[in-house]
């Protein structure tokens, strides 16, 4: 049922397997999302460190590494990842995953500070509104 990798992207480690993307799905749903949040930092974690001592390589983990950020509900770093892997995507002509890693940082971005009245985020877009002012 779960199967161990004869080969690691990353050395000293090892990785294993679900045969089956159901059984992975259910083992998953299995655990409490507060626990799951906790499990995805850790990830998250150890991923960024694995690759700074593994000393480059980093552009093919971003995506990842952004991912469990996000599952982790760390959005701030999740955005930096985010818009690197978009950046790195786009480098490549990889314009889907780019389009969709820009998506998803977009989706993290705090609004623009607005003079004028109040702003929201909302559906990819900011919205400001101007409040009425004396005689208006």
């Amino acid at each position: 049922m779960i199967y161990r990798r004869e080969t690691s992207a990353f050395e000293g480690a090892e990785e294993f397997l679900f045969k089956h993307a159901t059984l992975r799905e259910v083992t998953y749903e299995g655990v409490l999302k507060r626990v799951r949040q906790v499990y995805h930092g850790l990830v998250a974690d150890w991923l960024i460190e694995a690759i700074d001592q593994a000393g480059g390589r980093a552009a093919e983990h971003t995506g990842l590494i952004a991912e469990h950020l996000e599952r982790a509900g760390r959005q701030a770093e999740a955005l930096e990842y985010l818009r690197r892997a978009g950046e790195e995507a786009a480098q490549r002509y990889a314009n889907a995953e780019a389009l969709q890693y820009l998506t998803r940082a977009w989706r993290w971005r705090r609004p623009p500070a607005c003079a004028t009245g109040s702003c929201w985020c909302g559906r990819g877009y900011t919205t400001c509104r101007r409040k009425a002012g004396p005689g208006g």
